[in-house]
Order: structure tokens, then C-alpha cells, then sequence
């Protein structure tokens, strides 16, 4: 059993919600938002957050900013990231802590990145290479498996203490953007982040699609309201009075206790439902055990891996966000034609069809419009 120390998430942050549209299955479909929502843990009968009516009226009618502040100087206590394979409502794949890998750049695909992944398998969890053949995206831009980004902060509006406001994303731009912003800060204050008041803010950016169209998407970053050299100030005045030295301390001691991402599974249940709508929820039998032992592979290799989808029955492939099936050999999309008919197929099923002009001569016992297949020989052993 692990035991790990976490603090009341109080509100959730989120730029998107369900709606209306539902899947084959009756799950409703997530929406995107271009502004900031306030919910509490509770749902309604539907199943969607229920919104958080004070913070929402404080914060306004569509808000596109948040003031917020950090709980820790470290910025992977604050913000938490990894790579994450969800299979309906659980997590089948999660690699490690992404920060170290993104502070000093190495290529993940290089032969010297050592980043590895837990897969829950059976009858023990195993230890794999990441990324692997899940983390390509297909010729719409999605893949099976996607960055997980966690911030963790405290609502500059929010007047109480011990709880905290949770966005979570598996947008590559915010991923990569909540990052390095954060990355920034960190380091043009010298290691100071308590203390400043931030703001979440939500934008609007242009991508281009895999198909070479432009599309419009909305990225989440981390902003300091103020010039660099006020910034820098504010964090000289407050080392002066609160010393990092004992918050290292501190920090040290909290991150050894948070080694590694991980989600209750009441949120893995939520994170699929809102992030991966295209992975039917089909319940946690086939995901193996959360507390099964873990085996390390020692030749990891890409295509290592249990559970595949069978390549014969779409109905089991990854989807697009429209639906269609991927096939998990070919990486093709849609369902698969079905193979020509031959010219000897088609005349045997002619002949199929056809009645026995005299079935009465074939088979004495059998009415004209009944006709009995004979049985077949039996074999012979020897």
C-alpha cells in the first residue's frame, strides 16, 4: 500500500466541460471552452462539475485570466507532468516525471535518454521505454498517448486555507507552454515562486493541423502581471524576508514524498471521461491490479506491450475525435474494406443459390422444398 499526502482539491480549473453530444455507449462528449471555468468535486445528475457560484461571480462572466499562487518554490511540486496511455477509465501506461527531461533538453528519442514508463500488465506492473509506438500521432494529430500536465495553486480570490484549485490538461501547447513559463520565472527570481502574486491566463492561438490547415486553439500559460525588473524586486524583497533556506528544507522533504505522478482512481475515472473521449469505458477488469509487482524489462523495446487490440475487430481500436477506428497494425484510419470477391466466389455462391433440380432423386426421404445437407464421411484413424 502507498501512502501519499495530498491536499483537499478544492476547486477545479477547467476550459472545457460535457455536452450535449453523447458516444454510442450514451458517455457525454467533452466541449472546449475559451474561458476559465470554476467547479467544486460535486457532479449533478448528469454527471457534469457543478460550478462554483461564489468563485464565479467573483472572478466574472467568462474569464480569461485567474489570479493564483504557488504552494512551493520547486516548480515540479507545483506543476507535475508525464506521459499517460489511459484505457477506459484507468491509466494503463504512465511514464515518469517529465521536468528533469525538459530542464536539460535530451532528445527522448536519443539512445541516452534513460526515461521510463509503469505499465500495468499481469500479473506484475512492468517497466518499459518511453516514448513508444503509443505516443505517434496519426495524420490527425492524435495518438493514444498523451502529455498529462497537473498545476497546483491557490485562487488569489479564494479566502480560506488548506485546500487547493487543480487544472489538468493533455493539450500539447499548454503542456509545453505551463512548462516553460513556470521554467522562467523560476529562474529569473532566483528560485523564488511563493509569495508573487500570478495569473493563469488563457489565449487564443493559431496551429496548423497535420493536413496543413490552420486551426484555432486556446493554450493555457502562467503570467506575472509587471515588468521583469519588478518581478525581480519583489522576489529580492521577499528572500530578504523569508529565506529560501528553510523552505528548501521544507520542499525537500515534501518532494521526496511526491516522487512520482500519480492520480486517485476516482480522478483517472474523470481524466478519461474528459480527456479521452475516444477510449470506450468499459470498467477496470482488464487493466490488471493497481497494486500488482512490478517487473523490469531489461530490453525494453517499443513493441512490448500486453493487451494489444485485436487486428481484425475495429470494434476494439483507438478512435478519432469523429469516430472513425485506427487500425493498431497499420495506423490506417477507418474501417477496413472488405476484400474483393473472386470470380470463382461468385459463381459458387450462384450455385449455392440455386435449388436441386430433382432433390427427390438425390435424396428419396426429402421433400422437393426441403432440402438435408448429407453428412460428412467420417475420418479415419490410423
Amino acid at each position: 500500500m502507498r501512502l501519499t499526502l495530498r491536499m483537499n482539491e478544492r476547486y477545479k480549473i477547467k476550459i472545457g466541460q460535457k455536452s450535449e453530444k453523447k458516444t454510442q455507449s450514451g458517455h457525454l462528449l467533452p466541449e472546449k471552452l475559451d474561458h476559465f471555468i470554476i467547479t467544486t468535486g460535486e457532479k449533478d445528475a448528469a454527471g457534469r462539475f457543478i460550478h462554483d457560484a461564489e468563485m464565479m461571480k467573483l472572478l466574472g462572466e467568462k474569464p480569461k485570466k485567474i489570479g493564483i499562487r504557488f504552494l512551493y518554490n520547486v516548480p515540479e511540486l507545483n506543476i507535475q507532468s508525464c506521459f499517460s496511455y489511459y484505457k477506459g477509465s484507468v491509466c494503463f501506461c504512465r511514464s515518469k516525471e517529465l521536468w528533469p527531461y525538459v530542464r536539460t533538453g535530451i532528445d527522448l528519442d536519443s539512445s541516452g535518454c534513460d526515461l521510463t514508463a509503469i505499465r500495468r500488465t499481469e500479473p506484475a506492473e512492468t517497466v518499459v521505454k518511453c516514448p513508444c509506438e503509443f505516443l505517434k500521432r496519426d495524420p490527425k494529430g492524435n495518438s493514444r498517448c498523451k502529455p498529462n500536465v497537473r498545476l497546483r495553486c491557490v485562487l488569489e480570490e479564494a479566502n480560506r486555507v488548506g485546500g487547493e484549485a487543480v487544472f489538468r490538461s493533455t493539450s500539447w501547447n499548454s503542456f509545453m507552454n505551463l512548462l516553460g513559463s513556470v521554467a522562467f520565472i523560476y529562474a529569473s527570481t532566483g528560485g523564488r515562486l511563493t509569495g508573487i502574486a500570478f495569473q493563469l491566463v488563457l489565449s487564443p492561438k493559431t496551429v496548423t493541423k497535420p493536413d496543413g490547415g490552420a486551426q484555432k486553439v486556446y493554450v493555457v500559460s502562467v503570467e506575472y502581471d509587471g515588468s521583469a525588473e519588478m518581478l525581480q524586486d519583489q522576489a529580492f524583497k521577499l528572500n530578504a524576508i523569508s529565506p529560501l533556506d528553510r523552505m528548501r528544507q521544507i520542499e525537500a522533504e515534501q518532494k521526496q514524498l511526491l516522487t512520482n505522478f500519480t492520480e486517485t482512481p476516482e480522478d483517472e475515472k474523470e481524466i478519461a471521461e474528459e480527456f479521452y473521449p475516444e477510449q470506450p469505458i468499459k470498467g477496470d477488469h482488464a487493466m490488471g491490479s493497481a497494486g500488482a509487482t512490478r517487473s523490469v524489462d531489461k530490453n525494453p523495446s517499443p513493441s512490448h506491450h500486453t493487451a494489444r487490440p485485436e487486428a481484425n475487430d475495429p470494434l476494439t481500436w483507438l478512435c478519432t475525435e469523429d469516430g472513425e477506428p485506427i487500425n493498431p497494425e497499420t495506423g490506417e484510419i477507418g474501417f477496413p474494406e472488405k476484400p474483393a470477391v473472386t470470380a470463382t466466389e461468385v459463381t459458387m455462391n450462384e450455385q449455392a443459390k440455386k435449388p436441386y433440380k430433382n432433390p427427390g432423386k438425390l435424396f428419396p426421404d426429402t421433400k422437393p422444398e426441403t432440402i438435408r445437407k448429407p453428412k460428412p464421411p467420417a475420418k479415419a484413424f490410423f
